[in-house]
């Protein structure tokens, strides 16, 4: 009887053993594809998809799998958990999607601006179960990104998460002139992000109620790079008819007048020369529209 249960013991060992030689471990073999969900100024989106092979002849469970994006320093600067437990069939390979939490402004402070793309590091570990056995397996390899689309589809917008990046400062009177008088607009540009590109230009029309009053410009072009987060700029415009001004400004509100701009900004990004319509609103202030009407009684 003894020795039965010893028999017994060894058989039952060796099917033990025989089962964990049996029971191969699932390999990434790749990854198909990340895409890119949401871009915002601190955190955004993706969806990265591995392609994970299950070499066994019969089915077992994805348990656990888990990614992480590293530079090339091998810091992290974004992670993602897969979000349930998925079936491998055997033999076959299967695409799996899941989301990744990553850090914006570290990542792009990696961008090579030579192919606009960026480097990094995905790192994945992950635990199949069969049998009552678990394999853990490991994947570690180079990936690179383009971030080109995304940054040449949201600068231009000048506006982030709910937040106008060109914000005006003040509007005054720069010069008089028998035909025309000059007004400016001062104004600053964020740069949240902290990404290299410039505002080229930006001819618009300035309108009075419906009514278009003049013409204008920026003063000068602005220039961001990485560590340079806002930018002080001016716009001038040509009101070379106070007559219609005036008229124009009929109904003026105690205390100044409103304004609207409305032109076409012109940028350079990431090499890339990039036009998009623009507009903003403004207020004259009291004073110096007082200034306007007392330059056009003389001039009428």
């Amino acid at each position: 009887m003894k020795y039965r249960r010893i028999i017994l013991l060894i058989l039952l060992a060796i099917m033990m053993s025989s089962c964990r030689l049996v029971f191969k471990t699932p390999q990434v073999e790749r990854v198909r594809d990340v895409s890119i969900e949401s871009f915002c100024v601190d955190k955004s989106e993706l969806v990265v998809s591995l392609m994970v092979y299950n070499p066994n002849n019969y089915n077992i469970q994805l348990k656990k799998l888990d990614v992480d994006i590293l530079n090339l320093d091998r810091q992290k600067i974004g992670q993602g958990t897969l979000s349930r437990e998925y079936t491998l069939t055997k033999k076959q390979t299967a695409r799996i999607d899941f989301g990744v939490n990553l850090q914006t402004r570290p990542t792009l402070g990696l961008i090579n601006y030579s192919n606009y793309n960026v480097d990094m590091y995905i790192v994945a570990r992950g635990e199949g179960k069969a049998r009552g056995l678990k394999k853990k397996f490991e994947y570690d390899e180079p990936y690179s990104i383009s971030l080109k689309e995304q940054i040449t589809g949201e600068i231009p917008r000048f506006r982030v998460e709910g937040q106008d990046l060109f914000k005006v400062m003040r509007t005054y009177v720069h010069k008089y002139g028998l035909g025309a008088t000059a007004l400016r607009t001062d104004f600053i540009v964020l740069n949240p992000y902290g990404l290299r590109y410039k505002v080229l230009a930006f001819p618009a029309d300035i309108y009075i109620g419906d009514k278009k009053v003049g013409q204008g410009n920026l003063v000068k072009q602005l220039n961001f790079k990485e560590d340079i987060f806002y930018r002080e700029g001016s716009m001038e415009f040509d009101m070379s008819n106070l007559k219609s001004i005036l008229s124009a400004a009929r109904g003026v509100l105690k205390g100044g007048i409103d304004y609207r701009v409305q032109g076409e900004i012109v940028l350079e990004i990431l090499g890339t020369r990039i036009s998009a319509p623009y507009a903003y609103k403004g207020w004259i202030p009291l004073n110096m529209w007082e200034l306007l009407l007392k330059h056009g009684t003389k001039s009428s």
